[in-house]
């Protein structure tokens, strides 16, 4: 097996897209990625085909990103499913697209994050910090969102059916057209959020504050 040291990795991979795939195309069976994290975070920052070939190798293998600095980082469109991304800085982070069902998202930092259209479900998103993220048409659906920061993000057509959403901070998010049902909403911050078309059937919103919501037409059980 052809293990390279952090750093001659690093090196190797900055030398461009091209030089990378050659040297995957060379050695596809050799590269073993989980002999650590560098080696990890290094591949899917620096090339997504190398890191869409490897996944397709190793499809169970969970990713320890931990703390991770990933701002900025371009991931649309990967297979991130069971990461641990637990208190990653994420500002600005482009994950249109990407799959991270039952990903570890605890405390991560996803300030203005783009995650248009990825798949969140079963994921943790506990206490995370997604004020003023892109969130439309993404896949919340079972999702831990207790204590989650969203305010002023845009989760218009999302799915959050059945996702805990006690104690999240809400105030001016874009929830239109949301499906909400059987979400728990228990002591949520909705002040002023955008709930315009929302399906609410079956939906807690015990202690929640609605204070100059925009609840017209929204869907709710008699």
């Amino acid at each position: 097996m052809i293990t390279l040291a952090d750093q001659q990795q690093l090196t190797l991979l900055r030398r461009g897209r091209d030089a990378w795939d050659e040297w995957i195309a060379s050695h596809p069976h050799v590269l073993d990625i989980s002999e650590g994290e560098q080696d990890r975070l290094a591949l899917i920052q620096q090339g997504k085909e190398a890191w869409h070939q490897w996944r397709q190798e190793h499809p169970d293998v969970k990713l320890d990103l931990r703390e991770a600095d990933l701002n900025g980082v371009d991931l649309s469109g990967l297979d991130l499913s069971g990461a641990d991304l637990s208190a990653a800085h994420c500002s600005g982070i482009d994950l249109r697209r990407a799959t991270l069902i039952g990903a570890h998202l605890h405390k991560a930092m996803l300030a203005r994050a783009c995650l248009q259209e990825a798949n969140l479900s079963q994921a943790d998103l506990s206490t995370a910090y997604l004020s003023m993220a892109d969130l439309r048409m993404t896949i919340l659906s079972g999702a831990r969102l207790k204590g989650v920061i969203l305010s002023e993000a845009d989760l218009s057509g999302g799915n959050l059916s059945g996702a805990d959403l006690n104690g999240a901070h809400l105030s001016r998010a874009n929830l239109s057209g949301a499906d909400l049902r059987k979400a728990s909403l228990r002591g949520a911050d909705l002040r002023k959020a955008n709930l315009k078309g929302a399906d609410l059937r079956g939906t807690d919103l015990s202690g929640a504050r609605l204070l100059g919501a925009d609840l017209t037409g929204i869907l709710r059980e008699m």
